[in-house]
């Protein structure tokens, strides 16, 4: 096995091994800044994104319409 890919792997182990300790509210920021960064990168690189959601960048996500499929 190629030394870098197992380096890596360790390193992602290892990361992983601290989530399984956190606690609830260590949980939902990660989730929050998460959630965050997955809508500004749709809104950034997606024409209907940024039009289905115009000007409800900031909102919170609850408050956000469903896209419901017909």
């Amino acid at each position: 096995m190629n030394i870098q890919i197992m380096l890596k792997l360790l390193n992602t182990l290892e990361q992983l091994r601290k989530h399984e300790r956190w606690s609830r509210q260590q949980l939902e920021a990660y989730q929050t800044k998460a959630l965050h960064d997955l809508r500004q990168y749709a809104y950034e690189r997606s024409p209907f994104y940024q039009d289905f959601h115009k000007g409800l960048t900031e909102r919170p996500y609850r408050n956000y319409q469903y896209l419901q499929k017909r």
